[in-house]
């Protein structure tokens, strides 16, 4: 997928999330906004492996989103066959945002705002803050409630926005 990814023209920027994570558009494009598309970003809530005997690694999970510029990618493909899965079941969060970026020489920029489980398994005074780009999870919660809350009103103000530019054009 990432040599898919590296075809794209229009994209410096790809976003890989699970099929249960919810996510606001415009705190994602702002926070991107901070980060360079011309050196290597691998983005997201980092982990870490056996960092603690030194031999280790850091990674980026996957529930809250994954992110990764066309410069890291391009890093990732050069490096030899070594990177690529060894079987079906392996998990590319820790092999591909781990193991393959750890010999790249990509560091895992660790974000506060991209959630691995539910607003609710948080507390609010550490949540309320931070400007939540993500969250994952949907069991025992409604999804549409938890975008309502948290992502409802930031997103509103791109929605405003292209209708006023759409309404300049047209005049």
């Amino acid at each position: 997928f990432l040599d898919r990814f590296m075809e794209e023209k229009d994209f410096p920027w790809l976003l890989i999330t699970d099929d249960d994570t919810i996510i606001s558009p415009v705190r994602f494009a702002q926070m991107l906004a901070c980060y360079p598309t011309d050196e290597p970003v691998i983005l997201g809530q980092r982990y870490g492996y056996m960092t603690a005997s030194g031999h280790g690694y850091n990674y980026v999970t996957g529930g809250g989103g994954k992110i990764i510029n066309k410069a890291a990618v391009k890093q990732l493909l050069s490096l030899d066959d070594s990177c690529a899965c060894p079987a079906a079941n392996t998990p590319e969060d820790m092999h591909i945002f781990g193991i393959c970026a750890k010999r790249a020489g990509i560091s895992i920029n660790h974000s506060g705002r991209m959630f691995q489980a539910r607003p609710v398994d948080y507390p609010s005074s550490m949540i309320n803050y931070r400007k939540p780009v993500s969250f994952h999870k949907h069991w025992e919660i409604d999804p549409v409630q938890v975008y309502e809350d948290w992502f409802r009103k930031s997103d509103n103000t791109l929605r405003e926005h292209l209708k006023a530019k759409s309404v300049k054009e047209e005049l």
